[in-house]
């Protein structure tokens, strides 16, 4: 879809339109990434805490 609507512009404009688009994309999926794996770093010692203190009573 998106090389069809690169394809429907001017040649100067329509590559560079598609490229900002697929780099836009990309930045998303890795700000996702970094997301989720900075959300099980943080799960992985709240659960760690949780463990040595109910392993102690």
């Amino acid at each position: 879809m998106l090389e069809s609507f690169g394809d429907n512009i001017p040649p100067p404009w329509g590559p560079r339109i598609e490229f900002v688009f697929r780099e836009i994309g990309g930045f998303n999926w890795l700000q996702i990434t970094l997301i989720v794996v900075g959300l099980r770093i943080v799960l992985f010692g709240v659960a760690s805490k949780w463990r040595m203190l109910r392993g102690r009573r």
